[in-house]
């Protein structure tokens, strides 16, 4: 029954956690002992530097090779020393502390020829095939711990934003604080147990039947990965994320706004974008459709507000509720439908974006005339738009609409009616943003929109000033708008000195008043 704990250095790492106990040509044993065994990668390995260091009792070697001893630890530190990852209390269970099974899974058979390769995967399966206690960190644990992770495990993976590999057993998982994900991709690839079924996920109930017929209990748990099966999902009244894979799968988002992801489909072989139409009928209040996902399966949707595409071409069709679309690399087409419908152009699966995205609502056709891969692409019916990190430009027309610039020096043009601009990041100010048309006053004045929490000394009282700087209390937040400059800002520290920071050029404002802003948490 091993105990694992993750520290925040575990939070950091930038490679796939299974080869952190896969030896390569670049990796050094650095101890052999009676109580110790420990090996050092180096060279070209993703973990160059990190060390293991194995103790127990009675090793024993011949020609170098660990041939016989007790497990009763392993501990993972990266090239500064400090703790990565512990494992405990292995010498309880024979069939997690054989020294020299771990040996050949982590560095391999001596004579390569004549038998395995090193296999961190099976390395983690061997320490982890008792019922085992996982601590997470408190931070952004998303590298799942590989291996098959048999036994009835627990899972408390604290603060941060998470995810957990589901495995054989009756297993109970603890989200925490953060946006915490469970996941069954692991189901792709036939090694040792393999899973019989698709899994039913209910978030109204926090059970799982998982894809080895037995029952996970959770809490914490806002997102869920199916498996390459027929899988089921059923959302409770809080937003949930739910991504089937492959197989004719079933996803039900209850209520709140509720996303269909297609984003791995690609990683674990999909083929093709998805096509998408959120409402084929609708009765008892909730739309009903259906999704080709990126295998050529169909999944059945139902309540399902939001969706991400994969890096192929993609299809959306919206529903009479709001939609969120979410392309990536591929020549997308959206159609929003009724509602007020949202497209983001933030994401991408594999290729980083050349540009930002160039679009333009008030054409007929090929209103995005460049999605940041070079793609000219349809949008209709859309009403709200996430820029890139890039250098944006947005143009909206008639109506009431909604624009996020995000990173980069955006340009935004909202139209006739009343629009909304909104920023929630410290990373979005200060790049040169523009509103070439912002309306200050009158029945169609549009708003800015600031989440506070964002900001350092803004609240849901923060004011504005018209002139060069804050005239609030040392250490008081305040808008100042420039009217010289056409520029609004946030001083943080108010007639302290520094802490201004520059938001957005609104072009031939002569003034600001608080019923402009929209600040909220």
């Amino acid at each position: 029954m091993a105990r694992v704990v993750l520290t925040e250095h575990y939070s950091n790492l930038e490679s796939w956690a299974g080869r952190l106990l896969e030896a390569d040509d670049d990796t050094a044993i650095t101890a052999r002992r009676g109580g110790s065994f420990a090996f050092t990668h180096g060279g070209d390995h993703p973990f160059s530097g990190f060390t293991v260091t194995v103790t127990g009792r009675n090793f024993t070697y011949a020609d170098g090779v660990a041939v016989d001893g007790t497990m009763t630890g392993v501990t993972i530190r990266n090239g500064s020393g400090q703790i990565v990852m512990s494992i405990t209390n292995l010498g309880s269970n024979p069939l997690t502390n054989d020294l020299s099974q771990f040996y050949t899974n982590a560095l391999g058979a001596t004579n390569g020829d004549a038998g395995p390769d090193s296999d961190g995967k099976a390395a983690m399966s061997h320490l982890l095939a008792g019922d085992d206690t996982i601590i997470g960190s408190n931070g952004n644990d998303f590298r799942i711990l590989v291996g098959l992770n048999a036994g009835d495990d627990v899972f408390d993976m604290k603060g941060g934003d998470n995810e957990i590999g589901g495995s054989v057993g009756n297993d109970r998982i603890v989200g925490g604080s953060g946006f915490d994900r469970i996941t069954f991709r692991e189901t792709h690839f036939n090694e040792g147990q393999s899973a019989t079924g698709g899994i039913d996920a209910n978030m109204v109930t926090g059970r799982i039947r998982d894809a080895w017929g037995f029952t996970d209990t959770f809490t914490g748990i806002e997102a869920i990965e199916g498996s390459r099966f027929n899988d089921v999902f059923t959302g409770n009244a809080e937003r949930n994320e739910f991504a089937g894979l492959r197989g004719n799968d079933t996803l039900n988002g209850g209520d709140e706004r509720d996303t269909a992801s297609y984003q791995n489909d690609y990683w674990q072989g999909g083929f093709r974008g998805i096509v998408v139409d959120l409402e084929t009928s609708f009765s008892g209040g909730q739309s009903r459709g259906q999704i080709r996902d990126g295998f050529g399966n169909r999944d059945t949707v139902i309540s399902i507000e939001r969706v991400i595409g994969t890096r192929y071409n993609d299809s959306f069709t919206g529903s009479r509720d709001n939609n969120i679309f979410s392309g990536g690399e591929g020549k997308d087409s959206y159609r929003g439908e009724g509602g007020f419908d949202r497209v983001e152009f933030h994401r991408f699966f594999g290729d980083e974006m050349t540009r930002g995205v160039v679009v333009d609502f008030t054409r007929a056709s090929g209103q995005v005339r460049n999605d940041g891969f070079g793609n000219v692409e349809n949008a209709i019916s859309i009403e709200a738009a996430h820029g890139s990190e890039l250098n944006d430009r947005i143009i909206f027309g008639a109506g009431d609409n909604y624009m996020v610039g995000r990173d980069g020096s955006d340009t935004m043009t909202g139209g006739a009616g009343s629009d909304y601009f909104e920023w929630w990041d410290t990373e979005h100010f200060g790049d040169g943003d523009v509103i070439t048309d912002f309306t200050a006053t009158g029945a169609s004045a549009d708003k800015l929109g600031f989440e506070v929490g964002a900001f350092d000394g803004m609240t849901l009282t923060s004011g504005v000033v018209n002139g060069t700087k804050a005239t609030s209390a040392a250490g008081v937040g305040q808008f100042v708008y420039n009217a010289a400059n056409d520029t609004l800002f946030w001083d943080s520290n108010g007639r302290s000195a520094g802490g201004m920071m520059a938001i957005v050029e609104l072009t031939g404002v002569a003034r600001l008043t608080s019923t402009n802003f929209d600040l909220f948490e």
